[in-house]
């Protein structure tokens, strides 16, 4: 018969490294996905607060776009959207974007996330928007620092279409017109070059789709 008593004073095996890291891991996870599911709602309430007030960025919505995290989801809400009612709140966010990058290659600020992954995902967003008003705001931004300006290809430049920006850009007035026009031309002068624009495309999508911010 099984002795209970001296069972009871048989001494417990040591809980493993592993098995510590583990249950730390999942802790964590756990605890991202909580404020991923919390950061969701926000973002759901700044678009609702954005279309209330006509387009007008009130206080209330200024103050939420401040947290990174809750820009991640917005960009996953509004990559199932029209995105010309929120045009100027795109804006404004890729603007946050680069100062956080700015502040993060400063070392101003850290990354608990993937949250740097935002100024790309944004430009995606204004990229869709299609307007080559926005392709100097991408130029900048491509230029604030050698991370940004290695990531930041070519593909983001010709959401109006590759002939409306190359036109738009032979009669624009702005500084690096000439510049911004040779590196759009000299990629999609290659053959595979629709392809691989498609394929980015398509890649961009996924990443703000699948982004789990952990």
């Amino acid at each position: 018969m099984w002795n209970f008593l001296k069972r009871k004073n048989t001494p417990e095996l040591p809980v493993t490294p592993q098995i510590v890291a583990k249950v730390e891991v999942d802790i964590s996870h756990n605890r991202s996905a909580a404020e991923n599911r919390t950061a969701f709602l926000r973002a759901e309430k700044i678009l609702e607060f954005f279309e209330s007030s006509h387009g007008f960025l009130t206080p209330d919505i200024e103050n939420e776009l401040e947290s990174p995290r809750v820009r991640q989801q917005l960009y996953k809400i509004l990559l199932k959207r029209p995105l010309a009612p929120y045009a100027t709140l795109i804006r404004d966010v890729f603007k946050r974007e680069v100062q956080y990058g700015i502040a993060l290659w400063n070392g101003t600020i850290k990354d608990d996330g993937n949250f740097y992954e935002g100024i790309y995902r944004c430009a995606f967003l204004l990229y869709r928007l299609g307007s080559t008003s926005d392709i100097h705001t991408l130029w900048v931004a491509k230029h604030i620092n050698m991370d940004v300006g290695t990531s930041m290809g070519v593909e983001f430049f010709i959401g109006a279409g590759f002939q409306a920006t190359v036109s738009y850009l032979a009669e624009s007035n702005l500084q690096d017109a000439d510049e911004i026009s040779s590196y759009v031309v000299d990629w999609f002068s290659q053959d595979d070059s629709d392809k691989w624009q498609k394929d980015w495309e398509r890649g961009m999508a996924q990443d703000i789709s699948s982004a789990d911010d952990t």
